[in-house]
């Protein structure tokens, strides 16, 4: 806790150095905050509310695929123009392209 306005004043009246008294002002203002900081992160108990990977389909594998420059930016429009992702987009095409092979 800083020193009180009236400690302040005992401490000019008995010679202190001002310097030094701003100083230890400044270091407990600076360990009161990291207290602070300290008591906020002890808070949080748990798992945080939307917190973790979101909308993963369950059952599903990863995969890389890299595709030409036109063919990124045709699918980045189309994703914008949905309002979705871009994986979003790709998962859709495939699953009607199996659906035309009948494999799904």
């Amino acid at each position: 806790m800083p020193p009180s306005r009236s400690s302040c004043r005992a401490l000019i009246e008995k010679g202190e150095n001002l310097t030094k008294l701003l100083s230890m002002t400044i270091n407990d203002a600076i360990i009161d905050a990291d207290m602070a900081a300290k008591k906020t992160k002890a808070k949080r108990r748990g798992r945080r509310p939307g917190a973790g990977r979101k909308g993963f389909i369950v059952g599903a594998r990863r995969l890389s695929v890299d595709y030409p420059g036109a063919h990124m930016a045709a699918l980045e429009e189309i994703a914008e123009e949905r309002g979705t992702s871009v994986a979003s987009v790709v998962r859709e095409a495939v699953r009607a392209y199996l659906e035309r092979e009948g494999r799904i």
